[in-house]
């Protein structure tokens, strides 16, 4: 996909800095579709790439080395694992206000940030018996959402409870009714890790549905409501 495309010329870089000489066993078709944004698991959790590269000096001593490559389709299900074709990449957790992994790609380290899963907050709770987590990433895609919200002219906005929120990825569903600042949107910008954000009560019409950019958090577009 477009959106990972210097991600993954600097992935297949890293092939070529590490060699041939692998230790681990590399899925044979990793050069098909690149339909699954790169992720790691570590400690219990997934972490997806932000593409972005830190500038910041990490302990390589800490680092730990990846323990499997599972196809670029699927996502890490044990610890350890990536879907990217790096089986010497090294990564490390770091904790901050909002705990990510840096993933040594080549030469540079890479930003992952932990998955937000839409029916569960930390406490295991559903958002309507807990208050959602979201990470810093989604609190930056939503409030993109809620300033489009104040420009826009719905009539319902005055009334949507921008405290309401719910995402989920877009996956493989078609979006042929994304509207943008310029009209429809091409379906094709949007892509399955894409997250589509519902803002307010959606039991009446006091709610509105955008889909973002979920690496670069901006509003692709909004679903009118029925």
């Amino acid at each position: 996909m477009k959106k990972f495309a210097i991600l993954l010329l600097s992935i297949l870089l890293g092939i070529f800095i590490i060699g041939c000489d692998q230790k681990k066993e590399v899925p044979e078709n990793l050069d098909g579709p690149w339909d699954r944004r790169p992720a790691i698991l570590v400690d219990g959790e997934l972490y997806l790439s932000t593409g972005e590269i830190l500038l910041v000096e990490l302990d390589t001593d800490a680092a730990k080395t990846v323990t499997k490559v599972v196809q670029s389709s699927n996502l890490p299900t044990k610890e350890g694992e990536i879907n990217f074709p790096m089986p010497e990449a090294k990564y490390v957790k770091v904790m901050e206000d909002s705990a990510y992994v840096a993933v040594l790609v080549g030469q540079k380290w890479e930003k992952f940030v932990r998955e937000f899963d839409p029916l569960r907050s930390e406490d295991g709770k559903a958002p309507d018996e807990a208050t959602m987590h979201l990470t810093a990433d989604q609190q930056m895609a939503v409030d993109h959402c809620i300033e489009f919200i104040r420009k826009s002219s719905f009539g319902a906005k005055d009334r949507i409870d921008t405290k309401r929120i719910e995402i989920k990825e877009a996956g493989n569903a078609a979006y042929e009714s994304v509207y943008g600042e310029d009209g429809i949107v091409d379906e094709k910008e949007v892509d399955p890790t894409d997250w589509v954000i519902t803002i307010g009560e959606t039991s009446d019409h006091d709610y509105a549905v955008f889909v973002c950019d979920s690496i670069t958090f901006e509003v692709i577009g909004y679903i009118p409501i029925e």
